[in-house]
């Protein structure tokens, strides 16, 4: 099962275990023409709020997909940016205060990557 709200695909966690966060195929056309460039800086503006929320938006304005998990967004706030980034930049500020969440760049996007601690 799959809805469509905003730019994001939400898919049902039987069939996919990644909710992907699209930048760019299902925007408004106003923003259709951003593709995702990790060497542009861009203004970023986001207080603090739900991780959901601000990823929706950061992917419109970037360009760039952004895949995580569901489990590693649950229950999570961003932090507050404001200021001018790259896209891997501003998103590594945004997710700063979550320790055992790690952003990194791959060839579809960005990826934000949950890291298990060993005990």
């Amino acid at each position: 099962m799959m809805s469509v709200r905003y730019g994001v695909v939400f898919m049902s966690l039987r069939f996919i275990p990644m909710i992907v966060l699209l930048g760019m195929s299902m925007m408004a056309p106003s923003a259709a023409h951003a593709v995702c460039s990790l060497n542009q800086t861009l203004p970023y503006h986001y207080p603090a709020q739900r991780m959901d929320e601000t990823l929706q938006d950061f992917a419109h304005r970037s360009g760039c997909f952004v895949q995580i998990s569901p489990d590693a967004m649950r229950d999570h706030q961003t932090a507050s940016i404001r200021g001018r980034y790259r896209p891997l930049t501003a998103l590594r500020r945004l997710i700063r205060h979550i320790p055992n969440l790690r952003a990194e760049s791959t060839e579809e996007g960005l990826l934000v990557r949950e890291i298990r601690h060993r005990t």
